[in-house]
């Protein structure tokens, strides 16, 4: 769902500012199953993760899904917040 394009400009972004990813824990997740909407409907992840880098810390959130009749999860979403993007 989210271009390659897109992954590689979020990580150097995150790189750049930040440094290399040193440490990471698993903050909060919920999950919702059967939802049905229009486009996506299924089962729904979502992680939020407090990471720690050479240069300052952030939180990711990242959505999963799975569809009714799909295999496997794909990521769907991934926001990062850090106060050294303000």
């Amino acid at each position: 769902y989210t271009p390659q394009e897109d992954w590689d400009y979020i990580a150097n972004l995150v790189e750049t500012r930040l440094g290399d990813l040193q440490s990471y824990t698993l903050k909060n997740w919920q999950i919702q199953k059967g939802v049905k909407m229009r486009d996506l409907s299924g089962t729904f992840v979502v992680l939020i993760y407090n990471t720690e880098y050479e240069y300052g810390s952030g939180q990711e959130k990242i959505t999963l899904m799975k569809g009714f009749w799909d295999r496997d999860f794909q990521i769907i979403g991934h926001y990062f917040d850090s106060p050294m993007f303000s």
